[in-house]
Order: C-alpha cells, then structure tokens, then sequence
C-alpha cells in the first residue's frame, strides 16, 4: 500500500473576490474548542480547575456522597478537562481528563499515568496557518468540523501501551482558495508524521452558497473509517448515504443553526441567538434525535445560556413531558442551574459558584481554577 507524506501548498487571502473577504484565519482555536468544553482567552499556559466545595444539605435518597459525585460529573462540561496546557503557539500539549473517576473532581495530585500528550510539527502549521475563512464562527458553536486542524501525535498514558498515534489532516482548496474537501486519517502505533492512505477514516466536502458561506458538509468514509461509527458533536450516527452537516446564517452572515444529519433523521440540531450588544451567542438551544448522546444532556432538549465571554451561565433542561423526572445516574437533578463567575484580567473565570436551587442560592458548589499564563 502507497505511503504519503502531506505536503500543503500556502495560500494567502489578501485581495477580496466578488466582494467576499476572506480575511480570518481557518485554523482552529484549541484555546476556544466546544467539543472538549475549552473557553481560554489570552496567552494562556495552563488552566486547572477542581472543587472546592460541595453542600452537605442535599435532598437525596441516596447516600450524600453519590449524590455530590453527580453534582461533580454534571457540571464538569464548564470547564472541560481538569488540567489543560498550551504551547506559546496556543496549541494543546497536554489533557488530564479526570484523576480516573469523574465522579470526584475535588483537588487531588495531576498524576501523568492520567494525562494524554499532542506533538505537532512546525512545518504542518506553517503550510496550514494562512488558509482563510469568510468569517470564523463564533464559540459555543461546534466548529471543530468547518475549520482547519493541524496535524498531530496523540499518546494516551491511560492505555496499557507505550505507543503514539497520528491524526492526520489534509485539504484541498477549490479555484476561490476555500477548502473544498477535507480528510481526516487515524494512524496507530505511530511516530512519524506520515500519512498512509490506507488510514483514512473521512472524507468531508465542503458546500457554500453565492455569499461564500459555508452551508452543508457532506461526510463519506475512508477504508479504515467503515469499521466505527461516525461520532460528531455530542452523538454519533452510522455512515449513511445521507450523512452530513448543514448551517443557516442571519443577515450578518453569523451561524444560526447546525444540524447533523444521517439515516433520514436530524441526530442534533443546534440553534443560536445573538445578544445585540455584544454580538455573542447569548443562548444555544441543543435538541437531540438520538438516545446516543452525552450523559449530560439527560433530556432530548437543553437550552444554554452564556455570557459574553462564552460562559454558561444558565442550564435549563426542558422535560420531554410534565412526568419525566430528571435523573442523572440515580440523583434526582433540577430543571435549571446557574452558574456566576469572577474573573481575571484576561476575561476567564477562576471561581465558579453553582446554583441549583434557584439563581438567588444557596451555593450548591464552587469550582476554583488555577490559571497560568506566558
């Protein structure tokens, strides 16, 4: 079987064309990534958060305990990983997930039997760092799959061997220098940024409309990727015929809904409103199709609710009928949680307080998060 080594052509955007500029970077912003719940601002290193503190005044059936694991494991989309690190190009370098149980999230000692580490190769970012965009969409939205990814060596020290693994991405851009088709490749027990065509999971061509936005990504498998299924913001679908994603604009030109689409059927679909003022996403109304979601969206339909830095500051699930109780694993969650911040000179958040008994308290948990910069 042939092996590739990726060599990227540079592009550069500096003219307009039919009116359209294309002046935005289309690399992704691993500082500001929704589908590992990462929001940093500034020239940040590292971030670690943990809790503090816990009520001992739940109303539970179950023991006290279980009952604070669950508050623990159903707000941790917050904050992501507990322990996060940048290189000074704002690349993720190092993830520490959890200390291996994601029911107790309370201060304990990083351990690197935890951790998983990303390498990068210089040269890959400098054949990808100009690839332009129209306009780079704004988080919370999902845009891990409209944007461009460097590529990577990814070891896991939670796995019981010493191997790295390589993720690969490559792309081709059409005649207005946009990208037209991007592949994804999944190389194990790895150490060398090559690429070997036989390792392609995806093939995802990109669809624009007359104003150069970004409308519909159609996603087939490679040879490798037939054997999984496709997962995708916070679900998963089969390779269907049909499979793909699909976006609609305001007058702004901003996202107001991504659907992913497979089977004949909407598997998630999200909306977006913007606050007027700030012209930030304000409210994100995530409805699911699929019984195969994240544990944390424990009903078909979630609304959140962030401030301007891109924070939830308000969870609401929105029951499926007026019985449904809202239980996690065994504790019973409430309909709406609040969230209240304080914040640092770069705009991200060292203190969390949670509310689950109404916005107004008491405290039900505080989060605090350790933040280092360069």
């Amino acid at each position: 079987m042939r092996t590739i080594i990726v060599v990227l052509f540079q592009v550069s955007f500096l003219t307009p064309f039919y009116g359209q500029n294309f002046n935005e970077s289309a690399l992704l912003n691993l500082k500001q990534n929704r589908s590992e719940n990462v929001n940093l601002h500034g020239p940040i290193k590292s971030a670690y958060w943990y809790y503090t503190y816990v009520s001992d005044t739940l109303e539970t059936s179950i023991p006290i305990e279980d009952a604070k694991g669950e508050i623990m494991y159903f707000n941790r989309n917050i904050g992501g990983a507990i322990f996060t690190s940048f290189d000074n190009k704002g690349r993720l370098i190092k993830r520490i997930q959890d200390y291996g149980n994601s029911m107790d999230l309370k201060k304990n000692p990083l351990l690197e039997k935890y951790a998983t580490t990303y390498l990068y190769e210089d040269r890959d970012l400098q054949q990808k760092e100009n690839i332009r965009l129209l306009s780079y969409p704004k988080y919370p939205v999902f845009n891990d799959y409209q944007l461009v990814k460097q590529n990577f060596l990814y070891k896991d020290n939670r796995s019981q061997n010493n191997y790295k693994s390589l993720f690969g991405y490559t792309y081709l851009l059409d005649d207005k220098k946009r990208i037209k088709q991007e592949k994804f490749y999944l190389t194990s027990e790895s150490d060398k940024f090559i690429i070997k065509e036989e390792d392609l999971i995806t093939k995802t061509d990109f669809i624009y409309n007359n104003k150069g936005n970004l409308i519909k990504q159609t996603i087939k498998p490679g040879a490798f990727g037939k054997e999984m299924p496709f997962t995708a913001m916070d679900t998963e679908s089969s390779y269907c015929t049909d499979l793909h994603f699909s976006y609609d604009y305001d007058e702004l030109g901003r996202i107001t809904k991504m659907i992913f689409f497979g089977c004949g059927n909407s598997i998630q679909t999200e909306s977006y409103s913007y606050d007027t003022n700030e012209n930030t996403i304000s409210k994100n109304e995530i409805n699911f199709n699929s019984s195969l979601r994240s544990k944390v969206y424990i009903t078909k339909k979630t609304i959140m609710y962030y401030d301007k830095f891109g924070n939830i500051i308000h969870k609401q699930y929105v029951t499926d009928s007026p019985t449904q109780k809202l239980i996690g694993f065994m504790y019973q969650l409430p309909e709406h949680t609040y969230y209240k911040y304080k914040y640092d000179q770069y705009n991200n958040w060292y203190q969390c307080d949670i509310y689950m008994k109404g916005e107004s308290g008491p405290i039900t948990a505080t989060i605090k998060r350790e933040l280092e910069y360069y």
